[in-house]
């Protein structure tokens, strides 16, 4: 059996865990979904309030590497434990609406306001690929919240149909790109603020862990589950198109597929 994982090595906000009455940290890494990071405060003392109010931000440290950063969510609390929960920063993806600029025109002059709706693919009326819409959905994000993460790499630049879109999250207008994309989203979290990163798998390098090895984490591996990215997978390719033909004497448009 491995030996238990040192407590003083975590830290919250420069805090070790040990101080805090912390344990049994457990981490969840999601595709294009908000990662999480869960520890327990067992009520062996009496706590008065919660450690960390709704939004307030965290950053875990194993050693000295970031482990994670986010942000405090509510709380879980009874008589025997309190249950912290903290969600990366893929969260204000799905908390932010879209604003795509319009364009106006006053007097013969143009200027643009945002708006939430529009169209994918398209900027100022100029069509743009696949890693120009995610990086301005991005830049858009964190003009609203400052800080929570940084742009890294995004790949692939692909052309795309246009789509229109009334009231769509960011994480929905990603989602749309990813559709054409087939990349993997993920955060580094060894940088700070974390860098989010849009890469092929072929992009990526194999990783082969070692359970029983304490040398980057001390008391080896506790506990892991892995699930298979079946989102990535791709069923079938379904091509609809529309024909002109004839019935009875009479042209017909007739919607037809190809799969």
């Amino acid at each position: 059996m491995p030996s238990p994982i040192p407590e003083p090595l975590w830290k919250l906000n420069g805090t070790s865990f040990a101080e805090l009455g912390l344990s049994n940290p457990q981490m969840s890494v999601r595709a294009a979904e908000a990662d999480d990071f869960v520890v327990t405060l067992d009520a062996i003392r009496p706590v008065q309030s919660p450690l960390f109010d709704y939004d307030d931000p965290v950053a875990v440290t194993y050693g000295e590497q970031q482990f994670f950063a986010g942000a405090a969510v509510e709380p879980q609390i009874t008589e025997l434990r309190h249950t912290y929960k903290f969600l990366g920063p893929w969260q204000w993806l799905s908390r932010i609406m879209w604003m795509q600029d319009w364009k106006l025109l006053n007097g013969g002059v143009v200027s643009y306001v945002k708006v939430p709706r529009g169209a994918f693919g398209i900027k100022q009326g100029v069509f743009i690929k696949t890693d120009q819409q995610v990086r301005d959905v991005l830049d858009y994000v964190l003009s609203i919240v400052p800080g929570v993460f940084q742009i890294g790499t995004i790949e692939p630049s692909i052309s795309i149909l246009s789509e229109n879109f009334y009231a769509a999250t960011c994480e929905e207008v990603i989602r749309k790109m990813l559709r054409w994309m087939m990349c993997i989203p993920f955060f580094d979290y060894s940088t700070s603020p974390p860098t989010i990163h849009f890469k092929l798998k072929s992009s990526l390098s194999a990783v082969n862990l070692d359970a029983k090895d304490t040398t980057a984490l001390p008391g080896g591996i506790q506990s892991l589950n892995l699930t298979p990215q079946y989102k990535l997978q791709v069923p079938c390719v379904v091509i609809y198109y529309t024909r002109v033909g004839s019935y009875d004497g009479r042209l017909e448009k007739i919607e037809s597929e190809v799969k």
